[in-house]
């Protein structure tokens, strides 16, 4: 990094002070700021520089203490986060979860808005859109021309909370040296979708009504799609197609009736397309 480059302190977390807040969060904090350093190009003495100005309270107290008791001029920003850790940290709390994560606000050098929000606590609302969330992730870094590390400290960046807490437990107890992004996102998705969620079930099947803003393609590929959750051992095509039909009795007669004409021994796919071009003809009649 050239001496004129501007460091983007947008990427760094909050000062490190010392306190019982601070110390919870350690092992993240480092993570971070870490990051941010790299993403910055920041290393050698100016890598230390930055760490000096992002301590404060007890902390700056003991990093003015070790320059005047120790030999520091050989140390590197890696020995500095890890004897800040030990400092900071008692060997009890080491072996305890990582909490809550601190948020960095967004980066200027790439177009992060197209990155959508953050993965935070593996909540419902998150869960219920992780493909989308993945997939416009993935998007994102593909069109900021992002590759290797890079888009893997981009991806731990845009973690919080229980996401956070799980990506950084990760990096402690397995070797991710050789993972990809999409090794990452597979498995952000196997921690928080759960099993029981990836499986449908007929009765589940037997309760999914037409919304009223969906049309009969929309809906048909929602069925479809809802019927591939569903573990083979628990379903047969001809329950599938009943379940369907009786399904279209509550949202059209007609097409109920359509429907009902047809010949049995065709599959779901060509039934549905059969419904869906009865319903265009309908509506524009």
């Amino acid at each position: 990094m050239s001496q004129n480059a501007r460091i983007n302190t947008d990427l760094f977390p909050k000062k490190f002070s010392g306190s019982e807040a601070d110390v919870k969060i350690i092992d993240i904090w480092i993570n971070r700021f870490s990051t941010a350093v790299s993403l910055n190009s920041i290393d050698g003495e100016k890598a230390i520089e930055i760490f000096r100005l992002w301590t404060e309270g007890l902390a700056a107290e003991w990093q003015n203490d070790m320059e005047a008791i120790s030999d520091t001029t050989e140390w590197t920003l890696k020995d500095w986060l890890d004897k800040l850790k030990t400092k900071f940290v008692k060997k009890t709390d080491q072996k305890g979860n990582i909490f809550a994560l601190l948020k960095l606000n967004k980066q200027e050098e790439e177009d992060i808005e197209a990155y959508n929000n953050r993965f935070r606590n593996g909540s419902e609302a998150d869960v219920k859109i992780i493909d989308i969330w993945i997939n416009r992730f993935s998007t994102a870094v593909s069109l900021n021309s992002i590759d290797g590390e890079k888009a893997i400290e981009i991806f731990r960046l845009w973690t919080e909370g229980l996401a956070a807490e799980w990506q950084n437990d990760m990096e402690a107890i397995s070797d991710t040296t050789e993972w990809t992004l999409k090794d990452w996102l597979d498995k952000l998705k196997t921690k928080f979708v759960k099993k029981t969620d990836q499986k449908g079930n007929i009765f589940a099947l037997l309760k999914l009504n037409k919304q009223e803003e969906e049309d009969i393609e929309a809906y048909n590929n929602r069925f479809r799609k809802y019927v591939s959750t569903i573990p083979s051992d628990m379903k047969t095509d001809g329950l599938i197609k009943k379940i369907y039909s009786d399904l279209l009795l509550h949202i059209d007669k007609d097409l109920w009736w359509s429907y009902s004409k047809l010949d049995e021994k065709s599959d779901l796919v060509k039934l549905m397309k059969v419904t869906s071009k009865v319903m265009d003809i309908k509506e524009q009649a």
